[in-house]
């Protein structure tokens, strides 16, 4: 599936854990907006194509490639939290809770996940 094909469905996004409409690709790289619905229903997200993958996509319960850390204190003020989220040893930042960062991880790896499968397809 192309980022063109993608854009009008519904979504998974990293960063987020709801579902939205796919409005294309961020006007700035490497950030995404969401647009209200004022009307209901689902809100649209302008995001990178790697940060999204279809809402039917399944998200493992369980993978032994996300893993927290826990930090006796936040490494800078700014941070959410102590529970550092870490997946393939990479860190994918900071958040309050083990149970967030671990949502939040698995979200990203389903996604990784869809489109390494996606390429080998031939169809990204």
């Amino acid at each position: 599936m192309t980022v063109t094909e993608l854009i009008g469905t519904e979504i998974i996004m990293a960063g987020s854990d709801s579902i939205h409409i796919y409005d294309g690709p961020a006007d700035s790289p490497g950030w995404n907006r969401i647009t209200l619905n004022m009307g209901g229903g689902l809100m649209k997200a302008q995001a990178d194509f790697d940060a999204v993958a279809p809402a039917t996509v399944e998200i493992p319960l369980k993978d032994e490639r996300v893993t927290t850390v826990k930090h006796e204190k936040k490494p800078q003020p700014w941070l959410a939290g102590v529970w550092q989220l870490r997946i393939n040893d990479i860190s994918y930042g900071f958040f309050k809770t083990k149970k967030a960062a671990t949502a939040e991880g698995l979200r990203r790896l389903a996604i990784m996940d869809w489109h390494a499968s996606n390429e080998v397809a031939g169809n990204a």
